[in-house]
């Protein structure tokens, strides 16, 4: 069973799918900007880094869950941060998940 933010998260529709397998950890945004990695809130944007930094090696993509009215700036934000955490050579992969049909 997967872990639900502590908060409501209204995926945006897309037009597009492209499938990931099954992740241990969601990043949810919330439309007043608050953050959770699954169903533990992140106070800041410091210790989202930290959470990610300590579990890089169980995320072989994040899967960011933003509300389709949260602030761009806060999802480039998080997106930004959560990379430069990364300490794999390629990166962290990043994917947005979006409504399913």
């Amino acid at each position: 069973m997967k872990a639900q933010p502590p908060f409501t998260v209204t995926l945006p529709d897309s037009a597009t799918k492209h499938e990931f397998t099954r992740k241990k950890f969601n990043l949810f945004i919330s439309t007043d900007g608050r953050i959770s990695i699954d169903d533990q809130e992140m106070p800041t944007l410091g210790d989202m880094e930290l959470f990610i930094a300590s579990h890089e090696n169980q995320i072989s993509t994040l899967i960011i869950k933003a509300d389709k009215r949260a602030k761009h700036g806060v999802v480039i934000d998080v997106v930004e941060r959560a990379k430069q955490r990364s300490s794999k050579r390629e990166g962290l992969e990043i994917a947005f998940a979006v409504m399913e049909e």
